[in-house]
């Protein structure tokens, strides 16, 4: 699972670990991936860490051939590494705009390219991918974010409709706005105007997502294939 060292990512590490999987716990950082390990083994569950940079095709290589040697498959593969460049649209410059695709959406088309095979091998191999509401309702000065999300989605059915018959299922979670860390920064003064934005009248809180991932890993989605589920409180639904 890439970024599983905080915020949603932990969250969904550590349900679906105490669903029954033994997760592999990716960071860029050695560090953050050991310190995660520890606090879902800390609970009696299964982890293990696996360090990678996720935009490094060589690096994402030696990761799926360290969990064939160790496992022989791979069940699950969710990808949750992202990141945000929040600018005007010419503060963004070409240059930057590749680099946002490449690590939110190049990456994870990498990232998926070298774990089929070990998905294939499971036999109900799953995959989720983490979007965005920004992918349908795209907030100003978003336009690399919001275009790299809307691709996630596009990818979502891509994979759904190949790989639907040789037991691999795709499927995206879009979030709305939930509490993590890095959105309290981002937030900021605005974080009351957004709150009144949902229905339900808050923020989500990262627990609240990870529900959405054990149901699209469970056999309870068997059947559910290149959809995007979007968790945000209402957002989407409301004018």
């Amino acid at each position: 699972m890439t970024g599983a060292s905080g915020g949603l990512g932990l969250e969904m590490a550590t349900i679906l670990a105490s669903a029954g999987a033994t997760v592999v716990v990716n960071s860029r950082h050695p560090g953050r991936a050991a310190d995660i390990t520890e606090q879902i083994t800390g609970a009696g569950l299964c982890a293990e860490p696996l360090a990678f940079e996720p935009s490094d095709d060589e690096a994402v290589e030696r990761a799926a051939a360290a969990i064939r040697e160790r496992h022989g498959r791979l069940d699950i593969l969710v990808a949750n590494a992202a990141a945000r460049m929040r600018r005007p649209l010419r503060d963004i410059a070409p240059g930057d705009f590749r680099s946002l695709i490449d690590t939110n959406l190049s990456a994870v088309y990498s990232l998926c390219w070298h774990m089929l095979p070990l998905l294939e091998a499971s036999g109900r191999g799953r995959i989720i991918l983490v979007s965005s509401i920004s992918a349908q309702r795209a907030p100003p000065s978003d336009a690399a974010y919001a275009a790299s999300k809307g691709g996630l989605e596009a990818l979502t059915r891509a994979l759904a409709a190949e790989y639907g018959g040789r037991g691999v299922s795709c499927n995206a979670i879009a979030p709305g706005p939930f509490l993590t860390e890095i959105n309290r920064k981002v937030a900021g003064e605005a974080a009351d105007t957004i709150a009144r934005q949902v229905p339900l009248r808050r923020f989500g809180q990262p627990h609240e997502l990870a529900g959405t991932a054990l149901y699209l890993a469970s056999d309870a989605a068997s059947f559910v294939n290149g959809q995007t589920i979007v968790v945000d409180g209402g957002m989407l639904a409301s004018m």
